[in-house]
């Protein structure tokens, strides 16, 4: 452990900060000890915006020969769905997984998605099956990745907490998609 920044060495590595703790004192009464789990449900029946973006391609493919990482991440909660891929052709696909099977499953409507403008992402098979289910495509222009600062920040933050755990393991480059669900489903 670096004395100096109190992170550790793959974190100091990788850029990262540390995660807060104050999510575990708020969960605890006032005696400190930790109420009763409850079952959580959304609260709105639709989810309001989600971004998404493919990370461009990753010089090691992994174990069966994705390339490419979608994330679907909702703007009011960031919680993040990903998709692993060999080609950017399979956008249309993931995203209609996510709209129908993940928010679905929760009995929830998507009312916008935003994109970076990419042409997988707002390809005409996409733009129908979202209008179809009710809900408005917004893309930002070419070339500014600030219009769509939350799915850049997405895409940073994963690639980054998933290389943290490559360099804390033994495990071969290829696994890195391994580690990339993991930081999906723990950051």
């Amino acid at each position: 452990k670096n004395t100096k920044s109190g992170l550790c060495e793959c974190c100091a590595k990788s850029k990262c900060t540390r995660r807060s703790i104050n999510h575990a004192i708020k969960n605890a009464d006032t005696n400190g000890k930790f109420k009763e789990k409850l079952t959580l449900r959304p609260l709105k029946p639709a989810v309001q915006r989600v971004v998404t973006d493919i990370k461009r391609p990753i010089s090691t493919p992994g174990v069966n020969g994705e390339i490419y990482i979608q994330l679907f991440t909702e703007v009011n909660t960031k919680w993040r769905t990903a998709y692993l891929g060999k080609k950017k052709s399979e956008a249309a696909a993931n995203t209609e997984h996510f709209v129908k099977v993940v928010l679905g499953s929760e009995g929830q409507q998507l009312l916008e998605y935003y994109s970076d403008g990419a042409p997988e992402l707002i390809s005409r098979a996409i733009v129908k099956f979202l209008a179809e289910n009710g809900c408005r495509v917004g893309y930002s222009p070419p070339y500014s990745p600030w219009r769509n600062a939350i799915a850049e920040r997405s895409n940073r933050t994963v690639w980054e907490a998933a290389y943290v755990c490559l360099l804390d393991t033994v495990l071969p480059l290829s696994f890195w998609t391994y580690a990339v669900l993991y930081v999906v489903l723990v950051v």
